[in-house]
């Protein structure tokens, strides 16, 4: 196994693979540039948040309306359950 001037893994110095000129001027660069700043900050906006908490309210909803299959199965079961095919025309053409 070859072992050069490189950096090593786990090496605590990240300039020990570069020349001493080039190492001097980095460290004169990290100590001009000081400890880096903090400032990182996440907006939501309102819309997003309504979003999230609307989601959130579908997401406990149940996929059926249990009492409202049951209601619906005895009336056609009974006989009673009547369609009204213009409705159901208007109802298509409204969402179009």
């Amino acid at each position: 196994m070859r072992i050069n001037d490189k950096i090593f893994p786990g090496s605590k110095d990240p300039t020990s693979g570069i020349s001493k000129v080039d190492r001097q001027d980095v460290q004169q660069r990290v100590k001009k540039a000081g400890p880096p700043e903090r400032n990182d900050k996440v907006d939501i906006s309102a819309r997003a948040k309504q979003i999230a908490r609307l989601t959130e309210e579908l997401n406990h909803l149940p996929e059926v309306r249990d009492a409202k299959v049951q209601q619906i199965k005895k009336m056609v079961e009974s006989g009673t359950y009547r369609i009204d095919p213009g409705r159901i025309a208007e109802r298509l053409i409204e969402e179009l």
